[in-house]
C-alpha cells in the first residue's frame, strides 16, 4: 500500500522486476517510459508500436504502446498485455517515474474471474479458473 489506498505489487516481465499498480478505475493499462527503456535494453530493440485509442471522455489520445509478452504476478501469469507508454501525470503524482512501473487497468483485470482487495492486510487476490 502507498498513500493509504494505492495498491502496488511486484511482478516480473521481460526478466525485469517491475511495480504493478492495480487500478480498477482505469480502462487501459499504462506503462511509464522507465519500463519501456528497461524492456528496450532486455530485447535489444525497440518494442513499441503505434496504435490509437481515445480516452473515455474523448479528450485524449493514447498513441504509443508496447506489448509485454509475459507478466508474472505471484502465481498469476498474463500474456500479451498492451500498455500505452508515457510519463503520465499519475506516475508523477505517485513518484514512480524513475522505476519501471505498469498500471494494470480493467482491460487486463477483467480477464480474471474474481478480484479481492484486502486493504487491511494490504493484499490482492486474483482468481482465475482454468480456461479451455
Amino acid at each position: 500500500m502507498r498513500f493509504g489506498h494505492l495498491i502496488v505489487v511486484r511482478a516480473r516481465t521481460e526478466a525485469l522486476n517491475v511495480n504493478v499498480l492495480i487500478d480498477t478505475g482505469s480502462d487501459t493499462s499504462l506503462a511509464n517510459t522507465a519500463l519501456l527503456r528497461a524492456v528496450n535494453v532486455r530485447r535489444g530493440r525497440p518494442p513499441t508500436f503505434a496504435e490509437r485509442a481515445i480516452s473515455a471522455t474523448g479528450t485524449g489520445a493514447l498513441t504509443d504502446a508496447v506489448v509485454l509478452r509475459h507478466i508474472r504476478i505471484a502465481d498469476l501469469a498474463v500474456e500479451n498485455v498492451v500498455a500505452y507508454v508515457g510519463d503520465y501525470h499519475i506516475f508523477a503524482l505517485w513518484r514512480m517515474l524513475d522505476e519501471p512501473t505498469l498500471l494494470l487497468g480493467m482491460d487486463v483485470i477483467s480477464q480474471a474471474d474474481a478480484l479481492a482487495i484486502d486493504y487491511g492486510r494490504g493484499s490482492v487476490h486474483f482468481r482465475v479458473i482454468g480456461r479451455r
